[in-house]
């Protein structure tokens, strides 16, 4: 079976555009599929490609700093964030909105802690002790009935840890 030329192009899971990503890698395994009809001008050709060296460094969008807050001293204040901020621009060679922009992104990372916050919902012991009675439960008609009994019980309880849970974020 003669096997097309491939130029850095993949049908598979890795679609490589000639020239970007084409540079970095080759193709060890390339087939030919002639067997989808999708129209005239359409053909499949399934790679295996091997990078050669290394492999770029992925491109982050940007820095995220979600859910920033300064780490405090003793009395309650941000001084060692406050300290960085007024000290950092002072090394800067050339003032810009990028450089000082980038000089509050290195102090909020060295003096704060930042990243999401995840909250789980921990069940209660009555709905535990539901679940293991319905794991255990042989008739059918009972172990429906627990089901129910153990929808609506774990619905009034994560309304209540929601409800709580937007008073302790609000205050």
């Amino acid at each position: 079976m003669d096997m097309p030329e491939v130029d850095g192009w993949c049908s598979s899971s890795t679609r490589l555009h000639s020239g970007r990503w084409a540079r970095y890698c080759a193709a060890s395994v390339a087939r030919h599929d002639c067997i989808v009809p999708i129209g005239l001008n359409h053909r499949c050709a399934h790679c295996i490609f091997q990078w050669c060296g290394t492999r770029p460094p992925p491109k982050h969008g940007g820095i995220n700093l979600k859910n920033w807050a300064p780490k405090l001293d003793e009395n309650g204040t941000a001084t060692s964030f406050c300290n960085c901020v007024m000290e950092r621009p002072t090394r800067i060679q050339e003032v810009s909105c990028q450089s000082l922009e980038k000089c509050l992104v290195q102090a909020g990372k060295l003096h704060g802690t930042y990243g999401s916050k995840k909250l789980v919902f921990r069940p209660s012991e009555d709905l535990l002790r539901l679940r293991r009675r319905r794991r255990a439960a042989s008739d059918l008609v009972e172990r429906k009935q627990l089901s129910f009994q153990i929808r609506k019980l774990h619905r009034q309880k994560l309304w209540t840890w929601r409800s709580a849970l937007h008073l302790c974020v609000r205050v």
